[in-house]
């Protein structure tokens, strides 16, 4: 028998009291996709605590991560021309949450 187990997350501390809607609400807009330098995305205008940007590749691995403290507001350009030509995951993490937006980068 085969079994398998994950997105396992553990709590220290208060719990989450974002529904499932509401997080996916925070990304409000990420454009263009596909990009080919710059990625512009547009957040909630709300506290997000603890703000943390990476992107991932299909593979699961971190390709960038990028620094919020210098930007303020809820817009923030993202710059990805380092990135090869494919298909990439945003994964934007705050305090109590976390959401994943796809997208794709072509020259």
């Amino acid at each position: 028998m085969e079994g398998a187990l994950d997105d396992i997350q553990l709590w220290n501390g208060a719990l989450n009291t974002l529904n499932v809607e509401e997080m996916n609400d925070v990304v409000t807009m990420l454009y263009p996709s596909p990009t080919s330098d710059v990625l512009n995305l547009v957040l909630a205008d709300r506290p997000l605590p603890g703000l943390n940007l990476s992107i991932v590749d299909l593979t699961g691995r971190t390709v960038l991560m990028i620094p919020t403290g210098s930007q303020s507001g809820n817009r923030h350009q993202l710059d990805v021309h380092g990135l090869a030509d494919g298909h990439y995951l945003l994964q934007v993490r705050w305090e109590g949450g976390h959401t994943t937006q796809r997208f794709s980068i072509l020259r």
